[in-house]
């Protein structure tokens, strides 16, 4: 009897929290200390939407310079590299920062984002899996190492980020 295996492809969206990455972009925008609280733990690539990405890249680089991730800041950073239009102008960064209060839960929020990137992390690692079992060319020990490898390094992704001190 042949097993019953269902590797049918989902129309899931994948794991994300679109809500929480504009909440962080929005408490490092108004709490200069803001940054420093996450940037040891939050990865650039953790925020599912790329313009997202594009602010969390500008705090971070305007940080490492030691200069200020404010409004205008972001703002002048992303003109200077023609980014500006790309992210959605000054209004999406104003309305970023017209809907986040504070910076408060800003901790709890970079977990849930690091939460949902890891689990895209093991979605895309479980597709790399499903397309090693298939290849038939290589020794199954070799195929089994690879996999428990891709498997390791997303664990210990999610377990860094966990224990990271805040």
């Amino acid at each position: 009897m042949a097993e019953n295996l269902s590797f049918v492809s989902s129309n899931k969206l994948p794991p994300q929290n679109i809500e929480a990455e504009e909440a962080i972009l929005g408490g490092i925008l108004l709490d200069p200390e803001a940054i420093t609280r996450v940037r040891d733990i939050l990865v650039t690539e953790a925020f599912y939407i790329g313009t997202h990405r594009d602010i969390y890249q500008a705090t971070l680089e305007l940080n490492v310079s030691s200069k200020p991730t404010d409004l205008l800041a972001v703002i002048s950073w992303l003109s200077d590299r023609n980014l500006l239009s790309k992210i959605g102008g000054r209004n999406k960064l104003a309305s970023l920062v017209d809907r986040t209060v504070s910076a408060v839960n800003i901790d709890a929020l970079v977990q849930l984002v690091m939460n949902k990137y890891h689990r895209r992390q093991l979605i895309n690692v479980s597709g790399e899996i499903f397309e090693l079992a298939h290849d038939q060319t290589q020794e199954i020990g070799k195929q089994l190492e690879k996999a428990s490898s891709k498997l390791l390094e997303v664990n210990n992704s999610a377990i860094s980020s966990e224990s990271a001190p805040t």
